[in-house]
């Protein structure tokens, strides 16, 4: 679904028809997990690790613990990054997580989501038209020129000058 739409990859959203369908896979793709979910998942991953026989009552709070963290979080990022920390890529696989650990490697496989949002909070903005030349003709100098210096302009005014490094006197 992620890679369907553009705006996972901070493309705008250029049609009402875009914005509608990235608006459906956005609510699907964050649709929380329920707390018996992640209590049983985590449970799943922590069997992979030794534990020592505990109390029901110790094992209810600790199922508390992953709840608590990963709550309101989707089901398919907790798997993710429940896969992610017992695969090669993770070098702290052959320890235990803790909540705070899968729940930080959620967020990170939640960064495109929050890119779209970003992207439907901006709304639907329609394609740039470009003036094309006739096919086969050349772009004229001047027109090439304005449209460097535009995006010149754009891409200066978006970052800030940074201030000369003053010059110590010595001592």
């Amino acid at each position: 679904m992620i890679a369907s739409c553009g705006a996972f990859k901070a493309h705008p959203v250029t049609s009402t028809a875009e914005f509608d369908r990235l608006n459906e896979i956005v609510a699907q793709l964050t649709r929380p997990a329920t707390r018996e979910w992640i209590v049983g998942r985590m449970a799943a991953l922590l069997v992979h690790y030794y534990t020592a026989e505990l109390p029901e009552k110790v094992n209810r709070a600790i199922g508390n613990d992953w709840a608590h963290e990963l709550e309101g979080k989707p089901a398919w990022a907790i798997s993710n990054a429940c896969r992610w920390w017992m695969s090669a890529d993770n070098s702290l696989r052959r320890k235990k997580p803790l909540p705070g650990d899968i729940s930080e490697r959620t967020d990170r496989e939640l960064a495109r989501i929050q890119t779209a949002k970003v992207m439907l909070e901006r709304g639907v903005q329609p394609m740039k038209q470009i003036e094309a030349e006739p096919r086969g003709q050349a772009i004229p100098i001047e027109r090439r020129r304005k449209v460097a210096q535009e995006l010149l302009s754009k891409a200066t005014a978006s970052t800030k000058p940074s201030k000369p490094a003053q010059k110590r006197e010595p001592e």
